[in-house]
């Protein structure tokens, strides 16, 4: 492993695209100096109950940051999503990073949501994917008709949707009622 000396923000634009030059050469040779560090476990996203709910076989949660559900009685595996929470710059599990829903997977991505009360959500999605031209607007719409109308909290419209390269990014504001 190689120490990266830190980069001003001042330089940082610059230093990005010296990266990218050559077809992301030096990315990718920096890159590969990162130490993987400690080899992570994924247990629960191998288990044979959980493994329909990851989209990828090789996109899985690290046990260690999973994010867990409520159990449903006598539904197996029902406390599993593919998700995993992320340390923000001053606080730890500020953020979830998980993949885009499945249809099968829709109403646990939504009890997600609202066990951990979470405000934003961002999706980023390839433009393309398996050969086949994906729609970020229309995943967005089917989360908004997905959602469970409870207790007064209500999917928003997206607010953004920004194309960057082969990628899309959008985001959906779901608001809750102040309490009484």
């Amino acid at each position: 492993m190689r120490e990266h000396p830190p980069i001003s923000i001042g330089d940082l634009a610059d230093h990005v695209e010296r990266l990218k030059a050559n077809d992301d050469l030096l990315c990718l040779q920096e890159f590969q100096t990162i130490d993987p560090g400690q080899q992570l476990t994924w247990e629960h996203s191998n288990l044979e109950i959980n493994k329909p709910k990851n989209r990828y076989a090789n996109v899985i949660a690290y046990d260690h940051s999973r994010v867990i559900l409520t159990l449903v009685d006598g539904v197996p595996g029902s406390n599993y999503i593919n998700a995993n929470y992320i340390d923000g710059y001053r606080k730890q599990n500020a953020y979830i990073a998980t993949q885009g829903p499945l249809q099968e997977t829709i109403c646990d991505f939504w009890r997600m949501v609202w066990e951990h009360r979470t405000c934003t959500i961002v999706m980023m999605t390839r433009l393309e994917e398996n050969s086949r031209m994906t729609s970020p607007s229309s995943l967005a719409n089917l989360l908004t008709r997905s959602f469970p109308e409870t207790s007064g909290r209500a999917a928003q419209t997206v607010s953004e949707e920004l194309k960057v390269s082969k990628s899309s990014k959008l985001c959906l504001h779901v608001s809750t009622p102040d309490p009484p």
